[in-house]
């Protein structure tokens, strides 16, 4: 059966902001606007929701000529194993949310796919899903910073201004180097897990300046707690570490309700496991892209437990 879509005018701000795009750019943007009046099925966002989008797209295209402009920030989104050919094509999609001064990506749960985005310094952040990287719109003019919530491998261009992440307990610092952050912190046992592939990455409190610890390409740290007790590097295998860009995985000691979590946000889905498997550490890594079921397969053959589907998803237990 073909859906039929309420057609909405562009309003003349923003047509004439992309009269100069190419044919397939107007259609993505004209898609866009009317997503916003009828959202796809499997997307659903509330009439508020789809207010501030256009509200946002506006205030973007209008504001004055030397301030950053929408396409300038969005055009270079991806989703990881296909692009997205137009700036605006994962407004509703991946969540984007324009602010007048800070501008918020969020990658989208149960998509099973990661997305990378280019930063205006040339800079590349890839977010695994559910995470939310936010910039401010003066980002690379005066500073080069970015908050984090939840887990990135960025690929820092060089630059005399130093790249800043700031999670909810550490604050991480660079010039030009290759490096993942896993930062949730409402995980079990909490910490923000750094680790350099490439360069050196200075890693600090986020509330306190009473230790600064050096990373070399091979090391990584864990900061836990408020982050104001210090950490150690240590020198760490991280041939599977960054596994997650292409949809495989690497857990070492890791509480398997941290790993639910993960795949929670991976495929929305429910998975329950009671205290005693939650709390329980695992040490499992897979190169490649499986399905879910294979997944909790592979923990439930690991730690000696079980699983079977439930409504609405999954739950594991005791044997």
């Amino acid at each position: 059966m073909t859906t039929r879509r309420h057609i909405t005018e562009i309003p003349d701000g923003l047509a004439a902001y992309i009269k100069e795009e190419h044919a397939a750019e107007r259609d993505a943007l004209h898609s866009v606007w009317n997503l916003c009046e009828d959202a796809r099925p499997d997307y659903s966002l509330d009439a508020d929701r789809k207010a501030g989008i256009r509200q946002h797209i506006l205030a973007v295209v209008n504001r004055p000529a030397d301030r950053p402009g929408i396409r300038h920030t969005l055009r270079l989104i991806t989703v990881r194993g296909y692009a997205v050919a137009a700036s605006l094509a994962l407004l509703v999609a991946v969540s984007f949310n324009l602010a007048p001064d800070v501008y918020t990506v969020r990658a989208p749960v149960g998509s099973g796919s990661t997305i990378s985005l280019d930063l205006p310094d040339g800079s590349t952040v890839t977010l695994a899903p559910g995470s939310v990287v936010s910039f401010s719109e003066s980002f690379a003019q005066t500073r080069r910073r970015v908050t984090l919530k939840g887990e990135a491998f960025f690929d820092v261009s060089s630059s005399d201004i130093p790249f800043v992440v700031d999670t909810y307990n550490a604050r991480i610092t660079v010039r030009g180097t290759r490096f993942s952050v896993r930062a949730w912190a409402d995980d079990i046992d909490a910490t923000t897990d750094v680790r350099v592939d490439e360069g050196r990455v200075s890693v600090a409190s986020r509330r306190s300046h009473d230790w600064d610890v050096l990373l070399s390409a091979g090391n990584e740290i864990s900061v836990a707690g408020a982050g104001r007790d210090g950490a150690e590097s240590t020198s760490a295998d991280l041939r599977h570490a960054f596994n997650w860009i292409d949809g495989g995985y690497e857990y070492k000691n890791e509480p398997i309700g941290n790993v639910l979590a993960d795949l929670k946000r991976q495929h929305n889905v429910l998975i329950e496991a009671p205290a005693s498997i939650m709390f329980r550490p695992i040490s499992i890594f897979n190169q490649v892209n499986i399905s879910l079921e294979e997944v909790l397969g592979d923990i439930s053959a690991t730690v000696g437990i079980m699983y079977r589907p439930i409504s609405g998803g999954f739950e594991l237990y005791e044997k």
